[in-house]
């Protein structure tokens, strides 16, 4: 689910996904790329050649005629206290999350990241909790 959240699935997540699912049991070796490809499809997801560029720089706020400055979007975060998972977490949630159970456990994953870190070892969270 976590690679399919956008909707996009790249060469590097359909080759982790047919390992899982041949590890699973849900497919044989030979058949673990076709059976991951029909069923992310089914979930409406595209499948890429490539890693999706990313996105347009955003025009600094002189280059604006009026109006509200740009949105500054970072890195979108999945978190997990060990009782709860959430989706789509910021920075900011994220370190009022930790600042609210100092003591508990605060996991996160984010896209590209190679597995789950302690919050406190993100620095965009880290930096949040050392400002206060």
């Amino acid at each position: 689910s976590v690679a399919a959240a956008d909707k996009i699935i790249t060469p590097d997540e359909l080759s982790l996904l047919a390992t899982l699912a041949t590890a699973a049991g849900s497919a044989t070796d030979a058949s673990a790329r076709d059976y991951v490809i029909t069923r992310t499809r089914a979930l409406g997801c595209t499948l890429v050649e490539a890693t999706p560029a990313p996105p347009a720089p955003m025009p600094s706020q002189s280059s604006q005629q009026g109006g509200p400055p740009p949105l500054r979007i970072g890195p979108v975060y999945v978190y997990s206290n060990g009782m709860e998972t959430v989706q789509g977490l910021s920075a900011e949630a994220v370190a009022a999350r930790v600042r609210s159970a100092p003591d508990g456990v605060h996991m996160v994953w984010w896209n590209g990241a190679s597995d789950w870190t302690s919050a406190l070892q993100v620095d965009a969270v880290r930096a949040l909790l050392v400002a206060r």
